[in-house]
């Protein structure tokens, strides 16, 4: 009896601990969010719209600039903590070419391109061009929140400004300090 007891009790504990195993959420929603950072740096368009971080398939021109914004963009998940099953916050650090940086200069060349000729516009080789002549980065950290619904993990853009900021270069913070 005692030995049917104590093998009752190791079948226990091993269902419980492979229960325990099945389903963690703080890995699930770190999966999902590195693999959507992939896909963004790949640029690939199919992939792109798949994950709703377009509306639709790109034209290449575009698929060109968003190669040129992230195809740089190195991360390290630092956190994932587990707020409940349908809740983690996962913690990244984010690389990217310092837009404000890019930026500064894309507008002083774009200036005097047009400057020279007022019906030149840039279709893009131009900041392709600046984005791939700065080596300058920034490196910041961010939480982003990502929540389950529906069986599949998700991000708000507009709830996770940081993040945003972060994979975009300091775009958003150079964008708020233009305004100023």
């Amino acid at each position: 009896m005692k030995k049917l007891l104590s093998i009752l009790l190791c079948v226990v504990m091993c269902v419980t601990f492979l229960a325990a195993c099945g389903n963690d959420p703080a890995k699930e929603a770190t999966k999902a969010l590195t693999d959507t950072l992939d896909i963004i740096k790949s640029g690939d368009a199919k992939k792109l719209a798949e994950v709703g971080f377009t509306d639709e398939e790109l034209p290449e021109e575009d698929l060109v600039i968003i190669k040129a914004f992230f195809g740089n963009l190195k991360y390290t998940v630092k956190d994932a903590v587990a707020v409940d099953e349908n809740t983690v916050n996962v913690t990244v650090e984010i690389t990217n070419v310092d837009m404000g940086t890019v930026f500064t200069e894309y507008f002083t060349q774009a200036m005097a391109k047009y400057m020279e000729d007022e019906s030149w516009e840039d279709d893009g080789s131009l900041l392709n061009s600046v984005i791939a002549d700065t080596d300058e980065t920034i490196t910041k950290t961010a939480t982003v929140k990502l929540l389950k619904t529906n069986g599949t993990w998700d991000f708000d853009a507009d709830e996770n400004y940081d993040f945003a900021d972060a994979i975009t270069g300091g775009l958003n913070s150079f964008a708020e300090n233009f305004e100023e």
